[in-house]
């Protein structure tokens, strides 16, 4: 695909004082065609923003955009509800096949800059989801209500990969721990088996979503799998959440058995 990137014109109104603004947004974004937009999609926070000239009030352009990155062979639909999105993607690559892509589908900025560093690490991007469970499963009470879930996300310094509690209370503000590879190789061996297992369609090809929501429901089957074993699996699982402790928060996490 020879364009960087497509731009699209949209009006919309501030919720704030109703007036209306026409902005531009993009519609695709193809990441070795616009390095320039890439970079800003990863560094700018405000990219996908628009800021109201009357109120000076901050709009979310909640404009559908398909992110493609041929290296990686690897596309995102950044999409609150695009309800027939294999259409949608016929209708931005025309003749050209995709079946030999990983494709994923993300709802907001946030979580498109943070599945794009997921997908540019060695490992599956599955394997963060459910890192990033994982340990948010691990805090107190106390502290998930400190950190709502919801704000904790995989970013990078560099080649490695970092998970990120900001706090609910005070703005670019929060905890940042990083994720060593043995524990990413660990997390991928110990359920990649499950998930090809449970996958339900060929993969490639095919725009799928894989959250937060995603990991706590395979995590529950997995405890519940082990639960039910009693054996090596449980020890494996006992042992993770035990390294999740050293190798990301740096202390002991003892499992009880039941």
């Amino acid at each position: 695909m020879q364009m960087g990137y497509i731009i699209q014109e949209v009006v919309i109104t501030c919720p704030t004082c109703q007036h209306k603004s026409g902005v531009i947004g993009f519609s695709h974004i193809h990441r070795e065609g616009a390095l320039q937009i890439y970079d800003k999609v990863l560094n700018d926070e405000s990219f996908f923003f628009h800021i109201c000239p009357f109120c000076h009030g901050e709009l979310y352009l909640d404009i559908p955009c398909l992110y493609i990155d041929d290296t990686r062979k690897s596309m995102i639909w950044l999409t609150s509800a695009v309800p027939n999105i294999d259409e949608q993607t016929k209708q931005f690559l025309g003749e050209r096949k995709w079946t030999d892509y990983t494709c994923r589908i993300v709802k907001n900025a946030g979580e498109l800059r943070e599945k794009i560093i997921e997908m540019e690490s060695p490992y599956d991007d599955r394997t963060y989801e459910l890192l990033k469970m994982g340990a948010y499963r691990l805090l107190t009470p106390r502290r998930q209500e400190q950190y709502p879930l919801s704000a904790c996300h995989i970013s990078r310094d560099t080649d490695q990969r970092l998970l990120v509690f900001l706090d609910k209370q005070a703005k670019h503000t929060g905890c940042v721990y990083k994720i060593s590879k043995r524990i990413e190789q660990m997390t991928q061996d110990l359920f990649e088996p499950i998930w090809i297992t449970v996958q339900t369609k060929q993969e490639k090809g095919h725009f799928l979503r894989f959250d937060t929501a995603w990991a706590n429901q395979m995590l529950e089957g997995a405890i519940q799998m082990a639960e039910r074993s009693k054996g090596i699996y449980a020890q494996l699982l006992g042992y993770w959440i035990h390294c999740i402790g050293q190798e990301i928060f740096q202390c002991d996490i003892t499992v009880a058995e039941k």
